[in-house]
């Protein structure tokens, strides 16, 4: 018997002899404080700091696997592409070149807009080379990325009959990819009803639910949580969240209010919100460095999320 309720090691910890350094501020008067003292004086992070540094730290956490993710609103126009190349620029960013964003969106799908308009390859070119794709190299054949490192594989830009998934074909592609990307975000269609849609939610890991702050996109996206709930998909409901994307500059309180009392009993209680940007609302290719600081830290939070 060692006399510590174990063995005579137990106990007995690096840890313990090691102290943990202070984290250093990033800006304001306390990283004006380190600095000006040649780092005697550390103040350390302020609160918001602290909570985007672990935020970040959940982004970068180890992944066993592939972590696959939608982004859904059964309504368009309420920033869900622009929602789903954010989201994948944030993990981009802080994980490196191991991300890819995949238009699946049937009715002139538009990602590639957002994140690399030179991205013309789509998931038929992709998948007649299938045999040749050994990993990212090859897949990159394919895409193209942005500065945050974001990779996207763009839809059909044909005009007549063009080149739109098949659920077989949806699950040819992202297996795929598998090979070559830890994360893969989806930028789904609206069609709930239809089988590639339901293929997709068979799919993923995760669903991200974006709402405007409008009465009838409000409406549509707490539709979807019960549209879930009453289709047999309540596991995904206990992976999704919702995030509310204002895309006005005169915001909307009140509406924005009522969504979130209608959720704050529910699995989407406390959605997040992310305010308007004028960045966003240019419709261009999605810079992460050219955000807003709230609106960073809403797709930063997200991301964690």
């Amino acid at each position: 018997a060692s006399g510590y309720g174990g063995t005579l090691a137990d106990g007995f910890r690096q840890e313990e002899f090691s102290t943990a350094p202070t984290p250093e501020p990033q800006s304001g008067w306390r990283r004006a404080v380190l600095k000006g003292t040649f780092g005697l004086l550390n103040p350390g992070e302020s609160r918001i700091e602290r909570e985007d540094r672990e935020r970040a730290e959940r982004v970068r956490a180890n992944i066993r696997g592939q972590f696959i993710f939608a982004v859904i609103c059964p309504r368009g126009g309420v920033a869900k592409t622009t929602t789903t190349a954010a989201l994948g620029s944030m993990f981009a960013s802080l994980r490196g070149s191991e991300v890819l964003a995949l238009d699946a969106n049937p009715d002139e799908g538009n990602l590639a807009s957002r994140i690399n308009p030179q991205a013309t390859a789509t998931f038929a070119d992709l998948l007649r080379d299938a045999k040749n794709i050994r990993g990212v190299t090859d897949t990159r054949s394919y895409t193209a990325n942005n500065v945050d490192k974001l990779d996207v594989l763009a839809s059909s830009k044909e005009l007549v009959r063009p080149t739109t998934y098949t659920p077989a074909q949806l699950v040819d592609t992202v297996n795929l990819l598998r090979s070559s990307y830890r994360i893969i975000g989806i930028d789904s269609g609206n069609r709930l009803h239809s089988d590639v849609f339901s293929t997709t939610l068979d799919l993923v890991s995760a669903v991200v639910v974006v709402a405007g702050c409008q009465v009838d996109s409000g409406y549509s996206a707490l539709r979807f949580y019960d549209w879930m709930i009453a289709n047999g998909r309540g596991d995904l409901v206990d992976r999704s969240f919702l995030m509310i994307s204002d895309r006005s500059p005169a915001s909307s309180p009140k509406i924005r209010a009522s969504i979130e009392e209608r959720v704050s009993s529910t699995k989407w209680a406390n959605p997040l919100y992310v305010p308007f940007d004028e960045h966003l609302n240019e419709a261009g290719v999605i810079n992460l460095a050219q955000l807003r600081r709230p609106t960073y830290r809403a797709y930063l939070e997200g991301a964690a999320r």
